[in-house]
């Protein structure tokens, strides 16, 4: 009787712990209506009179005009600007935190090992009124541990990283873009 309570005990926990692991608390993020995005979005693809293009930007745009100076004039501004440094390094920073994010959802090990010398207490060994003789005493240890993401933290960690890091990735693509079109109109002004 008290097996098939332990048992129907360990079946519900089981089944708690499957159910709960599937949960995440709070609704998916989803982006306002009123946001100004939307509106530029439509604006830009509604309008059959403007030439918009959902493609890329070519990396090395700029070599359209097969300027040799041009080119080594953008090379030169994109590689000493610091706003081109800062937005690599928060990229360089949202790929660490990212990192960190997915090292906390995998299973950690562990292991451990001391080593001593010296007596064992008699009364350890269920002797009583005799002293053990010294000796080396040693342990070994090992773990296994996996966090369970009941609440969903892990997955909403990993979602905001994922956003941090594509976030990042624009503004430091913005900044390349800004910074090459400037010297792109000042070239072109002074050839003009």
């Amino acid at each position: 009787m008290m097996a098939r309570r332990s048992l129907l005990a360990a079946s519900l926990l089981a089944g708690l712990v499957t159910g709960l692991g599937a949960c995440t608390v709070g609704p998916d993020y989803a982006r306002p209506q009123q946001a100004k995005i939307n509106q530029a979005g439509k604006d830009f693809v509604e309008a059959p009179d403007r030439a918009v293009s959902g493609a890329a930007v070519p990396g090395q745009w700029w070599h359209l005009y097969e300027s040799p100076i041009l080119d080594q004039l953008i090379t030169r501004a994109l590689a000493s600007n610091s706003d081109i440094r800062i937005a690599a390094a928060n990229v360089a920073r949202a790929d660490a935190f990212r990192a960190e994010v997915a090292a906390a959802g995998v299973p950690h090990t562990g292991l451990s090992s001391d080593l001593g010398y010296g007596a064992p207490s008699a009364e350890e060994h269920l002797i009583f009124g005799k002293a053990l003789p010294s000796d080396f005493v040693y342990s070994l240890g090992a773990g296994l541990s996996y966090p369970l993401d009941l609440a969903g933290q892990l997955k909403r960690a990993d979602e905001a990283a994922d956003a941090d890091r594509e976030a990042t990735a624009a503004a430091y693509d913005r900044a390349r873009l800004g910074i090459a079109a400037e010297v792109v109109r000042a070239y072109l002004d002074i050839c003009a």
